[in-house]
């Protein structure tokens, strides 16, 4: 199935956000988060979350290999210094 993600800047009431969007043809996942965390090990810690979360989702259809290029475009844009835990590969068993 086609997949995509999407990191675009966003205002929700007048705060200045980064939206993070991962979909297909039949759905579309959207997180919000402030501009101040982005950099951080925190929102670093929700994005990663919540795109594994969406994965594992029963009728997502997100491929792992969607989320991954996701989270790796993510940690190119946004580098958060290393906090000494390695980021877990999703891979199909």
């Amino acid at each position: 199935m086609k997949s995509y993600f999407l990191i675009e800047s966003a205002e929700i009431d007048a705060q200045p956000m980064i939206r993070i969007t991962l979909g297909t043809r039949k759905r579309v996942f959207t997180l919000a988060m402030p501009v101040a965390d982005v950099r951080t090990a925190e929102g670093q810690e929700t994005l990663r979350s919540w795109a594994t979360s969406v994965a594992f989702l029963p009728g997502a259809d997100v491929p792992f290999h969607t989320i991954e290029e996701l989270l790796d475009i993510y940690d190119q844009r946004f580098p958060v210094p290393p906090t000494g835990l390695r980021r877990p590969r999703l891979r199909p068993w």
